[in-house]
C-alpha cells in the first residue's frame, strides 16, 4: 500500500470499529482517500440498515 493512504485509511478502520461495530458492510468515501486530501479533509462513512427509507447525514467530530 501507498505509504501516503496508510494513514487515512488506519483512520477509517478505526473509525468503523468504533461507530459501526455491528454492520456488515461499511463504505467510506470522501477526499481523505484521494491524493486530493487536505489536512482539512473528512472521512464519510456510510452504511446500509434495514429499514430505512431515505438517507440522511450525521455529522461527527473527534476533539
Amino acid at each position: 500500500m501507498d505509504p501516503r493512504r496508510s494513514e487515512p485509511v488506519a483512520a477509517a478502520s478505526a473509525c468503523v470499529r468504533e461507530l459501526f461495530a455491528d454492520a456488515r458492510v461499511v463504505v467510506v468515501g470522501g477526499s481523505v482517500l484521494t491524493d486530493r486530501r487536505t489536512p482539512t479533509s473528512d472521512l464519510d462513512p456510510a452504511t446500509p440498515r434495514a429499514g430505512i427509507r431515505s438517507a440522511g447525514k450525521t455529522g461527527r467530530r473527534k476533539h
